[in-house]
């Protein structure tokens, strides 16, 4: 049973959502119950949409996080998405807990996926790899989704190896 408060069923609390760089991750807030964790109802919408599309994989979620990359990718060209979180455990449900804000293209944290570095004619050039997830729509590259995209310095230090 989910835990009550004067009567009233608990929402299921979402922690924090966070839009990563062709990657987002929902992560949920740990049931205060010593009973079994519930698992979350995790369904997302356009915004500005009433129409709430269920994503079965995170109902099963191991931990108490769960990728929806694949889910999201399309709904970074339209007008973004918002997200809601309920805790599920048999046939008991909280309530919905809704994002506040909605998630675009402006809110994605853009991450660093490998460098690699080479040398040509003594001189080190980096390059910078972003994150591509598996699943991504036809036509959809990291540059024409993030048109804004941070340009990164990347420093280099030579160590001077110690002789034993």
């Amino acid at each position: 049973m989910l835990p009550t408060h004067r009567g009233r069923r608990r929402k299921g609390r979402l922690l924090r959502t966070m839009p990563l760089c062709a990657q987002d991750a929902v992560a949920f807030a740990p049931a205060p119950s010593r009973s079994r964790q519930p698992e979350p109802g995790f369904p997302r919408t356009r915004y500005g949409s009433t129409i709430w599309k269920d994503i079965h994989s995170c109902r099963k979620a191991q931990v108490l996080s769960c990728d929806v990359t694949k889910f999201t990718l399309d709904l970074y060209r339209s007008r973004g998405y918002r997200a809601r979180v309920r805790a599920v455990d048999h046939n008991q449900y909280s309530n919905w807990t809704t994002t506040e804000t909605r998630f675009t293209v402006d809110e994605v944290i853009l991450t660093v996926g490998s460098v690699t570095l080479e040398v040509i004619n003594g001189y080190v050039f980096g390059t910078i790899h972003p994150p591509r997830p598996q699943i991504v729509p036809a036509g959809d590259e990291y540059e024409q989704i993030f048109q804004n995209f941070r340009k990164y310095k990347i420093s280099i230090r030579k160590f001077q190896e110690e002789k034993v």
